[in-house]
């Protein structure tokens, strides 16, 4: 641009150049390569740019979004991820953290990164007892189905203390022996009672 300026008046160097930045580095201006406020001749004057690498906005978030840390990078820096965060087990799944979504070792750009985080099937040990003898003891995974040990005593009718179809916590479970219809004969025992011979 070209600004006619009075002898021994300051210029007013109304224009703001600009040079266009990369994805590096912004251009700010800085200003006139020489002093502006008393020209007294024909002056030709250069605007000084600054290089100034690009800063961008990290920010590192929990899987449910919430933000754990926010730091400024410059461009082909890396960030610095915080200690890595936890999640708390539910009756399904216990969770490990497995990374995050995103690299962290070179910013080229404003990013949010997300916490991932691996899902691990919660184990359940499942016991069968009948008196003091364990008969069975097994592991299975939140929702599994129930399996339950063939047991067998003629003249009785088994169940167990409890009878879930799907495991949803660690059990143990106990013989209830009922007497049931028999199989045997009716003997006279006297007195007029009937004792069942198996």
């Amino acid at each position: 641009g070209m600004e006619s300026v009075s002898y021994g008046q300051a210029a007013k160097a109304e224009v703001f150049p600009e040079k266009e930045g990369d994805a590096e580095y912004e251009y700010p201006f800085l200003g006139w390569n020489r002093p502006l406020d008393h020209i007294e001749k024909d002056t030709n004057v250069k605007a000084v740019f600054g290089r100034k690498r690009r800063v961008f906005s990290v920010r590192f978030l929990h899987e449910d979004g919430n933000l754990l840390k926010e730091e400024q990078v410059e461009y082909g820096s890396p960030a610095h991820p915080p200690e890595a965060p936890v999640k708390a087990a539910d009756a399904v799944y216990h969770y490990a953290f497995a990374g995050w979504s995103a690299q962290t070792e070179r910013i080229t750009e404003n990013v949010d990164i997300s916490a991932v985080f691996s899902y691990i099937y919660n184990e359940y040990t499942v016991a069968f007892y009948d008196g003091e003898e364990l008969v069975q003891e097994k592991k299975y995974h939140y929702g599994d189905l129930l399996l339950y040990p063939e047991r067998k005593k003629r003249g009785y009718e088994l169940r167990w203390s409890r009878h879930p179809e799907r495991v949803t916590e660690s059990l143990t479970l106990h013989a209830c022996w009922t007497f049931a219809n028999p199989a045997g004969k009716r003997i006279a025992a006297g007195n007029g009672l009937f004792q069942i011979m198996n």
